[in-house]
């Protein structure tokens, strides 16, 4: 039987204790997975990066500039331009983006280029900063 495989799009992986349990249960549920971060530039992996997995890598890329704060499709450019770069596509493929914003718009780009099917994360800060001081962006 064929592995099922999950691509985590997480910009906040390195910080937060749910993600790292989230990738060991599904880990115990024998997915492969490959977790991709793209921080900003002055951030380092974070605590969460720390353990080693057979069935688990991960790829930080510190590549999110404070301009990208105004300029998000340069951000989304550079993000997508890295994943492409630093995850492989696998069979029975499956891309959790943890975000709605930035993650969001790298699994929206994939399945639009790949077919890869995804599901979304809607956060507090999707709802309570994006939608509401980024009107623009909710197209």
């Amino acid at each position: 039987m064929n592995q099922a495989h999950l691509i985590h799009v997480c910009p906040d992986f390195g910080n937060q204790k749910v993600y790292r349990n989230l990738v060991r249960q599904l880990e115990k549920m024998n997915f492969t997975q490959q977790i991709f971060v793209a921080g900003k530039i002055s951030e380092t992996p974070g605590r969460n990066f720390d353990w080693k997995s057979e069935n688990t890598s991960y790829h930080f890329s510190p590549l999110v500039k404070p301009a990208h704060k105004i300029f998000f499709t340069s951000k989304m450019r550079a993000i997508f331009a890295e994943f492409s770069k630093s995850i492989s596509i696998r069979p029975r493929s499956l891309v959790h983006a943890h975000y709605l914003f930035s993650a969001g718009k790298v699994a929206l780009d994939l399945k639009r280029r790949a077919g890869i099917p995804y599901v979304v994360t809607v956060r507090h800060t999707d709802v309570n900063y994006f939608f509401r001081w980024k009107p623009h962006l909710r197209r």
